[in-house]
């Protein structure tokens, strides 16, 4: 359970912190459309809950972000599509598919925790400590900080 905690909590540090409001987003014609509930309440549960950013933090994030694209764009040629690599016999083959997968992973793994790292750097000890507090009752009480599951 601890490392499926830690990589929806991965994906949702970049993702949550850089949102305005995690119940809508713009489409390409700039209409703003809410999310279904389902979606909502992933983006809402967040480890960042009650941490708020200043603008150069917030700026670095950005930068972040966009580095980190970049540095995963420039592996897609060493990245393989697991379901093509399972199927090129013409029946499935769960090795081949669990060895694409992780091969993709050793790739893409490490520029994510560098990516975390800074993160983490970027916010001041006291929003370490609250981030540290929300991921404990993430994991521990399977709760997400700020979000009441039960009000519709």
């Amino acid at each position: 359970m601890k490392k499926s905690v830690i990589a929806a909590v991965t994906v949702a540090m970049s993702v949550a912190v850089l949102s305005a409001n995690p119940f809508q987003h713009n489409r390409a014609d700039g209409a703003s459309v809410v999310k279904n509930r389902f979606q909502a309440f992933r983006s809402a549960c967040s480890p960042f809950h009650g941490i708020v950013l200043d603008e150069a933090q917030r700026n670095a994030m950005r930068s972040l972000k966009d580095e980190v694209k970049r540095e995963l764009a420039a592996l897609k040629d060493e990245l393989t599509m697991p379901l093509l690599a399972a199927v090129q016999n013409g029946a499935f083959d769960k090795q081949a598919y669990t060895e694409a997968v992780m091969a993709n992973k050793a790739l893409t793994v490490p520029v994510r925790a560098d990516a975390v790292e800074t993160m983490y750097t970027i916010l001041t000890p006291e929003q370490q400590q609250q981030l540290q507090e929300n991921l404990h009752a993430i994991e521990n009480n399977g709760t997400c900080p700020g979000v009441d599951l039960i009000a519709e």
